[in-house]
């Protein structure tokens, strides 16, 4: 609740501080950030070698009429029913929902992207027409969940959630989900995969393990002559170790406090965390490229298909351990199963109750950006553009899924540590992908799998579900 330390600065008279916020406004939002769109787009055309596509002119043209139109609409009617300005800090004294708010929650975002994909296509660049409005689209829905929609529930309560809600808008995700619901109930409670003696084996640490082997075994296939035998060995072992000790580091750090309260003994409770295990990779493939001489942005590129993928089955895996909870929801999953760490963490009555399942939305993400990481390396563009541009729009919308959390929430914007770290690692992605040289491509064939992948991913395979799939005696210590 610490957003509500944000001053909101009356919508009636007009003073100094006043004048300060709106001046900021205009020179953040109608100056800097176009400019860093358009110079965004034009770096993407460079580093990702984008061809200029004949014959968008015409439909660009009447993409930007329209969303500017829509963006002027928008303000002029904000202005005019809600008696303020459409600025987050200067909020209206009126919550409106006619006129475009009847069919858009937030049609000015909507206008503005719009706008700038129509000026991009009109140029026929791919780089300004549809890569840089998509990262657009993807921070100003951050914005919205993170900073603007909580801030706007605060003072017009359940009114604002009628915004926008016009039945052509439903997803069709609302219809699916009760049809998928008890069968991911039934998957979330499965967290013991089976016990050996005094030890348990958690089904957690089964889909981390199939996801290392994946990522090796079709290494062997991206990585191709980029990488010898032997150093495709060395970094696939290497990987698979850096990042499950990134993990283990990250949980330690995320519960000092316990730490120092509990000592030593508290290094027993079982933990990793995604972040610690981001750094990981960061580092293995630094010193891989420096001891190999081979470009570690071109191992991450070719490589980033896979590891989302993984990304994507540990998130199942979270869903099935219980972990990286959401917060209650009427329709959510329920964690019943005592072994689950919801349960284990806040007690049957508070852990059992109905919560979003933010573990399968990063599933979603992870798959999105997979597959995005494929189609953008098929461009053999310049080493580490797949890499940041895959990373920069992964964080911004784990940004606005980490809201979803069930978490403690930090500093002035009252944000999680998780979103904290999204916002820092967009931010650098962001800064890396602007400095990327774009002449800078690694050109290697692909290789093919044989015997040597298939041991290669079945001993990180093993290796990998012992380590993040082994308790002992109870779920959650070793």
């Amino acid at each position: 609740m610490r957003l509500q330390a944000l001053a909101l600065v009356p919508s009636g008279r007009f003073g100094i501080r006043r004048f300060a916020v709106v001046a900021g406004y205009v020179l953040v939002f109608t100056i800097a950030l176009p400019v860093q769109v358009w110079a965004l787009g034009t770096r993407l055309d460079a580093l990702l070698h984008l061809p200029a596509i004949n014959g968008l002119r015409t439909p660009g043209l009447v993409l930007l009429s329209a969303g500017a139109a829509l963006w002027l609409t928008a303000h002029v009617w904000f202005s005019a029913a809600g008696r303020g300005l459409p600025i987050s800090s200067l909020p209206p004294m009126r919550l409106v929902k006619s006129g475009p708010y009847a069919w858009l929650r937030h049609p000015i975002y909507v206008g503005f992207t719009v706008a700038a994909a129509g000026l991009g296509c009109a140029k026929g660049s791919l780089g300004h027409g549809l890569l840089a409005p998509l990262l657009l689209a993807t921070a100003c829905w951050a914005y919205v969940v993170t900073l603007e929609g909580p801030a706007l529930w605060r003072r017009f309560g359940q009114g604002y959630h009628q915004v926008g809600r016009g039945t052509a808008w439903k997803l069709p995700w609302t219809r699916g989900w009760p049809r998928l619901h008890a069968a991911v109930e039934r998957l979330a409670n499965r967290t013991v995969l089976f016990r050996v003696g005094p030890t348990l084996w958690v089904t957690y640490g089964a889909f981390v393990a199939f996801g290392s082997f994946l990522v090796t075994l079709f290494a062997r296939v991206t990585l191709g002559t980029l990488c010898s035998s032997w150093q495709y060995v060395g970094v696939s072992i290497g990987l698979a170790l850096s990042m499950s000790v990134g993990a283990r580091l990250g949980s330690v750090a995320y519960n000092v406090a316990a730490l120092r309260r509990r000592g030593l003994s508290e290094l027993r409770t079982v933990g990793f965390v995604s972040w610690g295990g981001y750094l990981g990779l960061a580092a293995f493939t630094a010193f891989f490229g420096a001891r190999t001489g081979i470009s570690s942005l071109a191992v991450l590129d070719r490589l980033m298909p896979l590891l989302c993928v993984c990304t994507a089955l540990g998130r199942v895996g979270c869903l099935t351990y219980g972990c990286c909870f959401g917060r209650p929801a009427p329709h959510g999953v329920r964690w019943t199963n005592p072994d689950a760490k919801v349960v284990r963490l806040l007690g049957p009555e508070v852990g059992s109750l109905p919560r979003v399942p933010v573990q399968l939305l990063g599933t979603v993400v992870g798959l999105v950006a997979a597959g995005a990481a494929l189609v953008l390396n098929l461009r053999n563009g310049a080493a580490g553009a797949t890499t940041f541009l895959v990373w920069l729009w992964y964080f911004l919308v784990r940004l606005s899924i980490e809201q979803l959390r069930d978490e403690p929430r930090l500093g002035l914007l009252a944000w999680t540590r998780g979103q904290w770290l999204a916002a820092i690692g967009a931010g650098v992605s962001l800064v890396s992908l602007m400095r990327l040289d774009a002449s800078a491509t690694v050109t290697a064939t692909h290789g093919s799998l044989d015997l040597l992948a298939l041991a290669t991913a079945t001993t990180v395979g093993a290796m990998v579900f012992a380590i993040f799939g082994l308790h002992w005696r109870q779920v959650g210590r070793w």
